[in-house]
Protein backbone atom coordinates (compact mmCIF):
# COMPACT_ATOMS: atom_id res chain seq x y z
CA UNK A 1 0.00 0.00 0.00
CA UNK A 2 1.34 3.23 -0.63
CA UNK A 3 1.18 6.04 2.01
CA UNK A 4 1.46 9.79 0.79
CA UNK A 5 2.48 12.63 3.44
CA UNK A 6 2.23 16.29 2.44
CA UNK A 7 1.96 17.84 5.46
CA UNK A 8 4.62 20.79 4.93
CA UNK A 9 1.90 21.76 2.17
CA UNK A 10 -1.56 21.17 3.68
CA UNK A 11 -1.40 24.04 6.30
CA UNK A 12 -1.00 26.72 3.26
CA UNK A 13 -3.87 25.43 1.46
CA UNK A 14 -5.92 24.98 4.63
CA UNK A 15 -5.59 28.94 5.06
CA UNK A 16 -7.07 29.97 1.63
CA UNK A 17 -9.90 27.24 2.11
CA UNK A 18 -10.86 28.16 5.45
CA UNK A 19 -10.77 31.95 4.43
CA UNK A 20 -13.00 31.05 1.26
CA UNK A 21 -15.52 28.99 4.13
CA UNK A 22 -14.99 25.71 2.23
CA UNK A 23 -15.67 22.38 4.41
CA UNK A 24 -12.22 21.52 4.87
CA UNK A 25 -13.34 18.07 5.72
CA UNK A 26 -14.69 17.14 2.39
CA UNK A 27 -12.08 18.74 0.51
CA UNK A 28 -9.37 16.76 2.07
CA UNK A 29 -11.55 13.79 1.31
CA UNK A 30 -11.27 14.95 -2.65
CA UNK A 31 -8.13 15.89 -2.38
CA UNK A 32 -6.68 12.45 -0.95
CA UNK A 33 -8.90 10.43 -3.44
CA UNK A 34 -7.72 12.64 -6.20
CA UNK A 35 -4.02 11.97 -5.03
CA UNK A 36 -4.51 8.13 -4.78
CA UNK A 37 -5.97 8.13 -7.95
CA UNK A 38 -3.17 10.18 -9.89
CA UNK A 39 -0.80 7.85 -8.00
CA UNK A 40 -2.45 4.65 -9.21
CA UNK A 41 -3.07 5.58 -12.69
CA UNK A 42 1.12 6.11 -12.58
CA UNK A 43 1.48 2.89 -11.10
CA UNK A 44 -0.88 0.76 -13.73
CA UNK A 45 0.99 2.64 -16.43
CA UNK A 46 4.54 1.88 -15.30
CA UNK A 47 3.63 -2.03 -14.81
CA UNK A 48 5.42 -4.50 -17.47
CA UNK A 49 3.15 -6.88 -19.62
CA UNK A 50 4.73 -10.16 -20.32
CA UNK A 51 4.83 -10.82 -23.69
CA UNK A 52 4.29 -14.52 -24.87
CA UNK A 53 5.67 -16.25 -28.08
CA UNK A 54 3.46 -16.93 -31.00
CA UNK A 55 4.74 -20.29 -31.95
CA UNK A 56 5.74 -22.98 -29.86
CA UNK A 57 8.59 -25.76 -30.61
CA UNK A 58 9.65 -29.06 -29.02
CA UNK A 59 11.42 -32.69 -29.64
CA UNK A 60 9.47 -34.90 -28.44
CA UNK A 61 11.07 -38.55 -26.68
CA UNK A 62 11.51 -40.12 -30.34
CA UNK A 63 13.60 -37.45 -31.85
CA UNK A 64 10.62 -35.41 -34.03
CA UNK A 65 10.91 -31.33 -33.96
CA UNK A 66 7.12 -30.02 -33.34
CA UNK A 67 6.30 -26.37 -34.02
CA UNK A 68 2.59 -25.49 -33.86
CA UNK A 69 0.94 -21.76 -32.94
CA UNK A 70 -0.77 -20.90 -30.40
CA UNK A 71 -2.89 -17.48 -29.84
CA UNK A 72 -0.95 -14.99 -29.01
CA UNK A 73 -1.16 -14.42 -25.46
CA UNK A 74 0.04 -10.89 -23.75
CA UNK A 75 -0.10 -10.69 -20.12
CA UNK A 76 -1.69 -7.86 -18.03
CA UNK A 77 -2.46 -9.77 -14.42
CA UNK A 78 0.25 -7.56 -12.42
CA UNK A 79 -1.13 -4.28 -14.28
CA UNK A 80 -4.79 -5.23 -13.66
CA UNK A 81 -4.32 -6.55 -10.09
CA UNK A 82 -3.87 -2.48 -8.96
CA UNK A 83 -6.66 -1.37 -6.32
CA UNK A 84 -7.12 1.81 -5.30
CA UNK A 85 -8.42 1.52 -1.23
CA UNK A 86 -11.71 3.56 0.18
CA UNK A 87 -11.07 6.93 1.10
CA UNK A 88 -11.59 6.92 4.94
CA UNK A 89 -11.20 9.47 7.91
CA UNK A 90 -8.97 8.17 10.76
CA UNK A 91 -9.19 10.54 13.80
CA UNK A 92 -8.67 14.40 12.29
CA UNK A 93 -6.95 12.36 8.66
CA UNK A 94 -8.14 11.41 5.52
CA UNK A 95 -6.77 7.88 4.40
CA UNK A 96 -6.34 6.33 0.67
CA UNK A 97 -3.73 4.91 -0.69
CA UNK A 98 -4.01 2.06 -3.56
CA UNK A 99 -2.05 -1.22 -3.78
CA UNK A 100 -1.41 -4.61 -5.90
CA UNK A 101 -2.09 -8.27 -4.25
CA UNK A 102 -0.85 -10.03 -7.51
CA UNK A 103 1.32 -12.75 -5.47
CA UNK A 104 4.50 -11.59 -7.98
CA UNK A 105 4.01 -7.84 -7.43
CA UNK A 106 6.59 -6.99 -4.24
CA UNK A 107 9.28 -8.90 -6.57
CA UNK A 108 8.62 -6.79 -10.16
CA UNK A 109 8.64 -3.78 -7.83
CA UNK A 110 11.36 -4.08 -5.64
CA UNK A 111 13.92 -6.42 -7.59
CA UNK A 112 14.56 -10.24 -6.74
CA UNK A 113 17.77 -12.34 -7.15
CA UNK A 114 17.63 -14.85 -9.52
CA UNK A 115 18.33 -18.81 -7.58
CA UNK A 116 19.25 -22.08 -9.11
CA UNK A 117 19.93 -25.24 -7.37
CA UNK A 118 20.38 -23.05 -4.20
CA UNK A 119 22.92 -20.58 -6.35
CA UNK A 120 22.51 -17.38 -6.80
CA UNK A 121 23.69 -16.57 -10.43
CA UNK A 122 22.12 -12.97 -11.25
CA UNK A 123 19.85 -10.34 -10.25
CA UNK A 124 16.81 -8.73 -11.62
CA UNK A 125 16.51 -5.14 -10.99
CA UNK A 126 12.96 -3.89 -9.83
CA UNK A 127 10.48 -1.90 -11.77
CA UNK A 128 9.62 0.73 -9.07
CA UNK A 129 5.69 1.30 -9.94
CA UNK A 130 4.79 1.71 -6.70
CA UNK A 131 7.29 4.39 -5.93
CA UNK A 132 6.84 5.62 -8.89
CA UNK A 133 2.77 6.41 -8.42
CA UNK A 134 3.89 7.98 -4.86
CA UNK A 135 6.15 10.31 -6.39
CA UNK A 136 3.71 11.67 -8.99
CA UNK A 137 0.93 12.16 -6.58
CA UNK A 138 3.26 14.14 -4.49
CA UNK A 139 4.46 16.04 -7.76
CA UNK A 140 0.99 16.82 -8.42
CA UNK A 141 -0.84 17.46 -5.22
CA UNK A 142 -0.32 21.32 -5.64
CA UNK A 143 -1.92 21.10 -8.58
CA UNK A 144 -4.74 19.42 -6.93
CA UNK A 145 -5.08 21.59 -4.36
CA UNK A 146 -4.66 24.48 -6.47
CA UNK A 147 -7.69 22.78 -8.88
CA UNK A 148 -9.87 22.30 -5.58
CA UNK A 149 -9.66 26.15 -4.74
CA UNK A 150 -10.48 27.19 -8.18
CA UNK A 151 -13.55 24.80 -7.69
CA UNK A 152 -14.38 26.55 -4.43
CA UNK A 153 -13.95 30.25 -5.09
CA UNK A 154 -15.93 29.25 -9.22
CA UNK A 155 -19.35 27.89 -6.81
CA UNK A 156 -18.68 30.59 -4.48
CA UNK A 157 -18.90 33.17 -6.87
CA UNK A 158 -15.34 34.68 -6.59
Amino acid sequence: MSDINFAENYSKYRKQLEELGADLSKCAQSVVSKMADVGMKTSIKATPVGQYPSQVSFITNDGKIVTFKVHKKIGGTLRRGWKKDATRKEGKDWISGFSNNVAYAIYVNGGHRIVSHGITWGYVPGKRMLEQGQNEAERQAPAIFEAKIAEIKQKGGW
